[in-house]
C-alpha cells in the first residue's frame, strides 16, 4: 500500500503530497483563474515531472489529462442525478468509480462487480492500495480533479442560493 500526505505548505491552490519517507510524490499547482478555465498541473517527484493537467471549462467539457491521455470522470451509471460519484477508465481498460463521503472522504471502487476499495482520501492523506499502485497516477489525477469539480459545485450552490434568497427578500 502507497500512502501519500498533504503538508501544512499545501495552500488553497496548490498541494504538496509526501511519501512516508519525507520526499515529495505529487505536486497540484492551481494558479489563479485565467481567462475562462482554470488550469491545474500535475507534476510527479521532487523533480517536478509534469504528468498531467487538469482544466475547467463554464462552456465545455472539462478535461482532465495523464501523459497525453483523456481520463475525464463521467457521471457513475447507476447513481442518481444528485450524486457526487463519478467514474473513468483506467489506461488498461478496467472501470472505477470516486464515491464521495461526509466530511471529505472520497473512495475509489473498482467497477467489476465487486466493488472493491482500492484508494481513499480523508483530507490529510491518500492511501492506494495494491490493486491500484499500478495506475497511481491515474489515482491521485483523478482524485484532485474530483475534489476540485466538488468544492466548483459547492460554491456555485451557494452563489445560486444566495441569488434566490436575495429574490425571495
Amino acid at each position: 500500500m502507497a500512502d501519500f500526505y498533504t503538508t501544512e505548505d499545501s495552500t488553497k491552490n496548490n498541494t504538496i503530497l509526501h511519501r512516508r519517507d519525507n520526499l515529495i510524490a505529487y505536486i497540484v499547482e492551481t494558479p489563479s483563474r485565467i481567462l475562462h478555465h482554470e488550469r491545474s498541473t500535475i507534476y510527479k517527484g521532487p523533480y517536478r515531472e509534469p504528468i498531467g493537467f487538469i482544466e475547467f471549462h463554464d462552456f465545455h467539457d472539462d478535461i482532465v489529462e495523464i501523459r497525453g491521455r483523456s481520463f475525464l470522470p463521467h457521471r457513475a451509471h447507476e447513481t442518481s442525478h444528485f450524486s457526487d460519484s463519478k467514474e473513468f477508465i483506467d489506461s488498461d481498460g478496467r472501470a472505477y468509480k470516486w464515491k464521495h463521503h461526509s466530511h471529505g472522504v472520497w473512495e475509489l471502487l473498482k467497477q467489476d462487480g465487486s466493488h472493491t476499495l482500492v484508494a481513499r482520501y480523508d483530507r490529510k492523506a491518500i492511501s492506494i492500495y495494491p490493486q491500484a499502485l499500478h495506475i497511481a497516477d491515474e489515482v491521485i489525477v483523478t482524485l484532485f480533479y474530483m475534489r476540485q469539480f466538488k468544492k466548483k459545485e459547492d460554491d456555485e450552490a451557494i452563489v445560486n442560493n444566495g441569488v434566490i434568497a436575495g429574490l425571495n427578500s
